[in-house]
C-alpha cells in the first residue's frame, strides 16, 4: 500500500517525530519535555522495532 503525502504535511510529522526518544536500557518510548525531562508514552518497542526505526 502506498501513501502519498504532502510536503506541508512531511514537514508536520517531521517537527513531531523530532521530539520522540527511545531509552536505550530500557526500550521504552518517549517525548523530551522542556529541560530535558523524559515523558514516556506508555509504549515499549522490541529490539527488531528499534533497528527498523534507526534505519529510517
Amino acid at each position: 500500500m502506498e501513501i502519498k503525502i504532502k510536503e506541508k504535511e512531511v514537514e508536520l510529522l517531521k517537527m513531531i517525530l523530532r521530539n520522540l526518544v527511545v531509552k536505550s536500557r530500557t526500550v521504552e518510548m518517549g517525548i523530551i519535555h522542556g529541560s530535558d525531562r523524559f515523558v514516556m508514552m506508555n509504549a515499549i518497542l522490541k529490539k527488531s522495532d528499534i533497528y527498523e526505526l534507526e534505519e529510517l
